[in-house]
């Protein structure tokens, strides 16, 4: 096995979240003998090189679940100790998983400020025309200048189709990233 692995503050990060849901579970069926939670081991093995999964489901999941949820938001991660692949993978990520649960909404819940960050993690992990059509989206936003408007996701979700995007599918843009998370070890290694 090879040295280069994630930071130790990004295995506690995920170790710590994992064993919130062992609580979780124990608690639940303390209450209940039938009712509880999906876990994950309290140890890490293939995540410590996630880069190196090789099935994409698997790998998609452990991005999408352990490592968005055990990281993003959490104040105990300095983040200016990791190698730089994290913020823009997180900031994508994180993203995505907004936007799929409160759709447009997720554009003006950070600032503008942050949401150019993401279109620039976009256009970094590989994602340049996702990040051209999520510019359209940034520009109807600024100059709708009112979220309460009652077309807010219409005029959104147009000026996101107004701009020709190969990767409009989530699935495929999660693909993407995986790919860049596989061609670039060194940005996620510590």
């Amino acid at each position: 096995m090879s040295t280069a692995q994630i930071p130790a503050q990004v295995a506690r990060a995920i170790l710590a979240h994992r064993e919130h849901f062992h609580e979780l579970d124990r608690k639940a069926k303390a209450r209940d003998p039938n009712m509880g939670f999906v876990t994950k081991p309290l140890e890490l093995g293939k995540e410590l090189e996630f880069w190196r999964i090789e099935d994409d489901e698997e790998l998609g999941e452990f991005l999408t679940d352990d490592l968005v949820n055990s990281l993003f938001g959490n104040e105990s991660i300095d983040w200016h100790e990791l190698p730089r692949g994290y913020s823009p993978l997180l900031r994508v990520l994180e993203f995505e998983r907004h936007c799929a649960f409160e759709g447009w909404t997720a554009v003006s819940n950070k600032g503008i400020d942050e949401f150019s960050r993401k279109i620039e993690s976009y256009r970094e992990l590989g994602l340049a025309d996702e990040a051209q059509a999520l510019t359209r989206v940034q520009e109807a936003y600024v100059a709708m200048g009112d979220d309460d408007h009652p077309d807010f996701h219409e005029i959104l979700g147009k000026a996101y189709a107004s701009e020709t995007n190969s990767t409009t599918d989530e699935y495929e843009r999660l693909l993407v990233v995986i790919d860049y998370v596989r061609r670039n070890p060194g940005l996620f290694s510590g």
